[in-house]
């Protein structure tokens, strides 16, 4: 069964469930990034978001063919993708594509990980975002 699928399927006796998406914020680079003298990039800038709709998945890496793309040698080519958890719940789901220099979440490799509203992560110990509901 398809992920997308899944993400449609609910119990006859529950309500609909109503999610109009979560925003992707960046929040710019992470102070050990900013320390090592890493410039900002020109794209994303910080507070840009990106919208996630339930039921798709945005992937964050170097390549153009990326929803979020940051052309940095510190991202693999496809690096990272989060995705909606099925459910009533907000929760996301983290996952990184096999990148050379990891996915963390809380200062910890994270190469699965469930983010809440609020959660932030980071690629490459570099680059930091956080999830929040949309209004």
């Amino acid at each position: 069964m398809a992920f997308d699928k899944l993400a449609t399927i609910r119990r006859s006796s529950e309500p609909p469930v109503r999610r109009t998406g979560a925003y992707i914020v960046y929040l710019g680079l992470t102070p050990k990034a900013a320390e090592r003298g890493l410039a900002e990039l020109p794209e994303p800038r910080i507070g840009d978001s990106f919208r996630l709709l339930p039921g798709a998945a945005i992937t964050f890496g170097k390549s153009r063919l990326c929803e979020v793309t940051l052309p940095t040698d510190d991202l693999s080519r496809a690096h990272a993708m989060i995705s909606f958890v099925p459910g009533d719940a907000f929760q996301l789901l983290l996952v990184d594509l096999l990148s050379k220099n990891g996915t963390w979440v809380e200062g910890r490799s994270a190469p699965l990980h469930y983010l809440g509203p609020g959660g932030e992560f980071e690629l490459a110990r570099c680059y930091r975002f956080r999830c929040q509901p949309a209004p």
